[in-house]
């Protein structure tokens, strides 16, 4: 068997190997093979000449902890059914971690079908989302004055909008979001994909701006029926929010609405339930890259912290480190295996990057105190 990047050959292989793991509707799989999927950038195993098993590795890049970290999205481990149960899909992503490893790639991230699978390969779950039921009111707090001035804005408050918008939407995606470290910096064409993906999916593009065409915020929406769902708002001011929502409800009356939310934006006055869903999956390709580039916000604070790592896909590499930050330096050294060593899994490790430290030692807490991420859709 053979590991190597797919070539332009191979193509029918690959879109045979999805349709045969997911059941994505035709529209998207030729949406996707035609516009999104690069041969080049997809790993596969082969015996002989026969794709048996591929994945999708998309590189971004992303800001956590006020540091820029080099990020691979993976889309669509599949294996061939037959030859499922052989490890070869463990085999794939162990070689996709070298290679972005080498490549100076420091996190891995997807969105998994089955958890179970990658958390025993060192993923754990880093990003949710917050879903937001609301019931159409009759009762939102809002000023009818500001709500009037909304009514005037490019007709019935809104402006439908289209693929080349997305300069517009992109402006105000990094307004609302400047808060939110790991979310992903969506390209020219990530934008493009992520707008076409959601027309093809019967969406509507919806983007509010004033007379002087200064746009205020946008929402992508679909309606399936029972309720309108929002994949994604976004509003240069928090404080709008709640006009937004009053907005969709004036072009969907009488609709209840389902937003995924990221936690920290406003929450409407007509939510009737919520619940959190964990939405992604991420792990560290070098543990020791990774803390080597971590200082503390204090110049004077000092950490010397030993750990034995246990990584489940590299169980060759299950080393004990030392961890050292000292005027505002970070340093990280292999040091000999103990047994009075506290275990630290690599996916610890990662939820306590992303933010996720309530399980931590203190002295970590103080050194990775918790911050907002945000992760939903690069394309």
């Amino acid at each position: 068997m053979t590991f190597r990047s797919l070539r332009n050959n191979d193509l029918p292989q690959a879109r045979r190997l999805w349709e045969t793991c997911f059941d994505d509707p035709d529209y998207f799989v030729d949406w996707y093979f035609s516009m999104r999927f690069s041969p080049l950038q997809a790993r596969g195993i082969f015996n002989q000449n026969t794709l048996i098993c591929m994945v999708h590795p998309v590189v971004y890049d992303t800001t956590l902890r006020g540091i820029s970290f080099s990020t691979v999205h993976l889309i669509g481990l599949a294996t061939l059914p037959k030859k499922q149960g052989q490890g070869l899909a463990t085999y794939l992503l162990r070689q996709v971690l070298i290679e972005a490893r080498q490549s100076g790639r420091d996190f891995v991230i997807l969105m998994p079908a089955v958890p179970d699978f990658y958390k025993k390969r060192g993923w754990e779950f880093c990003f949710s989302l917050d879903h937001r039921w609301m019931k159409a009111p009759n009762m939102i707090k809002t000023e009818p004055s500001k709500i009037a001035n909304y009514a005037s804005v490019s007709g019935p408050c809104f402006s439908q909008g289209t693929l080349e918008d997305w300069p517009k939407l992109s402006s105000v995606y990094y307004h609302t979001f400047s808060a939110a470290h790991a979310r992903p910096f969506r390209t020219p064409r990530d934008w493009r994909d992520l707008l076409h993906d959601h027309l093809l999916d019967k969406g509507n593009i919806l983007y509010w701006k004033t007379p002087n065409n200064e746009i205020l915020g946008y929402s992508l929406v679909r309606d399936v029926g029972e309720e309108i769902i929002i994949r994604e708002l976004g509003a240069v001011n928090s404080q709008d929010i709640e006009l937004l929502i009053q907005v969709l409800y004036q072009r969907y009356p009488g609709r209840n609405l389902h937003w995924l939310a990221w936690d920290r934006q406003p929450v409407p006055d007509s939510i009737i339930r919520r619940e959190e869903q964990q939405v992604a999956m991420a792990r560290i390709t070098d543990i020791k890259r990774v803390l080597s580039r971590i200082t503390p916000n204090e110049l004077t604070y000092h950490l010397d912290f030993s750990f034995q790592l246990v990584d489940p896909l590299f169980p060759e590499e299950n080393e004990a480190f030392q961890w050292q930050l000292y005027s505002g330096r970070s340093n990280i050294t292999h040091i000999p295996s103990n047994s009075n060593l506290p275990k630290i899994s690599i996916g610890q490790w990662t939820r306590w990057l992303m933010g996720l430290t309530h399980d931590a030692p203190l002295v970590i807490q103080q050194v990775l105190p918790p911050i907002p991420t945000y992760f939903n859709d690069l394309f």
